[in-house]
C-alpha cells in the first residue's frame, strides 16, 4: 500500500505524550505554513500506548480553529474525524493491544489549513491508568 500523495510532498509528525492518573490524554498538533492557507493533506494516523491494554480507545479526532484564524470564534470546532453523530459511546476507536491503531482518510485527503489545529483526545481504561502515548501523522504539504 503506497502513502505517497499525487498532489504534495510526504511528511510526517511524531507525538508522545503521558496519560493522567484517570487515564485521559488530549494534545493538538499546529498545522504549519503560511496562516489561512489549505497547506497539508492529512492521509493517516497511527496510535499505540507503551503499556497497551484491551478497552484502551481513541476517542476524539477534530480540526479546532484554537486562534481564531478563519473568524468563526476561537476554540471553534471546524471537523470531526469520529463519528459525533452517535452517542458517545460509540465515538471510538479502540487500539487493539497487540498493534497500533490506524485512522486512515476513506478519502483522498482531507486538507487542512495552516494554522488550525489537529486535535486527539486518547483514553486509558487497563492498567497502568498513567501511560506513555504515541502518535504519528502522516501528511502530505501541498506543492
Amino acid at each position: 500500500m503506497s502513502y505517497i500523495p499525487t498532489r504534495g510532498t510526504l511528511k510526517f509528525v511524531g507525538y508522545e505524550g503521558q496519560t493522567d492518573a484517570n487515564g485521559d490524554l488530549t494534545f493538538q498538533i499546529k498545522v504549519p505554513g503560511t496562516t489561512g492557507e489549505k497547506t497539508r493533506l492529512i492521509k493517516r494516523g497511527e496510535a499505540w500506548f507503551k503499556t497497551p491494554g484491551f478497552g484502551d480507545y481513541i476517542a476524539q479526532v477534530l480540526v479546532r480553529d484554537v486562534d481564531n484564524i478563519l473568524g468563526s470564534g476561537a476554540g471553534e470546532v471546524l471537523e470531526t474525524y469520529h463519528e459525533n453523530e452517535m452517542a458517545a459511546s460509540y465515538q471510538k476507536n479502540f487500539i487493539f493491544p497487540t498493534q497500533k491503531a490506524f485512522i486512515e482518510s476513506a478519502f483522498e485527503a482531507g486538507e487542512l489549513v495552516a494554522g488550525l489545529y489537529l486535535e486527539i483526545t486518547v483514553k486509558k481504561v487497563s492498567a497502568p491508568l498513567i501511560d506513555d502515548f504515541y502518535c504519528n501523522i502522516y501528511w502530505a504539504r501541498k506543492d
